[in-house]
């Protein structure tokens, strides 16, 4: 079976506690949500990358959540942590290259629908790091 790769990303520039779309395509043109792909049915892994700039807000971190919602869930919204930032003052560590979070899911899908992605942060607002976050269909 073949498997698609679709990918949406946002600025996580909104408040703690309050969700908020991840609609972007990766060239920053608002793109709405996901299709599911005509010869799908499960969505079988979700990447997920975090990153801030090492201007950081002092003292501040958040655990991140992701919200999936839309008529492309067969089995109706699911909602999935996928990791955490924690921000200091200190910018003497250097580039650190972090690969994705990958989650292995096994979410019955709707071929030809939509799946909307959003994300919440619980905690302490960390400024605005960014969020890519790719949906891998089988």
């Amino acid at each position: 079976m073949p498997t698609y790769n679709l990918t949406r990303r946002a600025t996580l520039s909104q408040a703690v506690n309050v969700v908020s779309p991840v609609n972007l395509d990766i060239e920053g043109n608002t793109a709405g949500g996901v299709q599911v792909p005509s010869n799908v049915s499960k969505l079988v892994q979700i990447l997920v990358s975090v990153g801030a700039s090492i201007v950081a807000v002092g003292s501040a971190g958040v655990a991140i959540a992701l919200r999936l919602t839309g008529n492309g869930l067969k089995d109706g919204q699911q909602d999935i942590t996928v990791g955490a930032v924690r921000e200091d003052t200190t910018s003497t560590g250097g580039f650190k290259g972090i690969p994705p979070n990958v989650i292995d899911t096994n979410i019955n899908v709707v071929a030809g629908n939509t799946v909307n992605i959003a994300y919440v942060m619980g905690g302490v607002d960390p400024g605005s790091p960014e969020i890519g976050v790719t949906l891998v269909f089988e």
